[in-house]
């Protein structure tokens, strides 16, 4: 509801990634889009990110196109601009991947 007030904050957030064709996207669900308020957020991945466990895990969800709830630790960053080549709302850099398990599926 106020993303200039974690701009630039480390944060731990929980939430779906969603691998797309050109990036992957953050999405929690305790943060529901509005009209005229965009929350698509650009998730970037430290350096080495698969070489973790849960990294490595992530990437395998990712391979098979298949979303993921996870826990992250990273930089949010709400600029007067948009990030990445899908121009989403906000970036969240992740310094950490503290949990990863799939995620079930939105369409049974």
């Amino acid at each position: 509801a106020s993303p200039d007030g974690y701009n630039g904050k480390m944060l731990s957030v929980e939430g779906v990634l969603l691998p797309g064709e050109h990036s992957v996207l953050l999405y929690s669900p305790s943060c529901k889009p509005k009209e005229g308020f965009d929350v698509g957020i650009q998730a970037v991945f430290p350096p080495e990110w698969v070489s973790s466990p849960n990294g490595k895990q992530l990437h395998k969800l990712f391979n098979h196109r298949t979303n993921a709830n996870v826990k992250l630790i990273g930089r949010f960053e709400s600029g007067a601009g948009r990030y990445g080549p899908d121009v989403a709302r906000f970036r969240f850099t992740i310094s950490e991947i503290s949990s990863v398990e799939k995620a079930p599926d939105a369409h049974p």
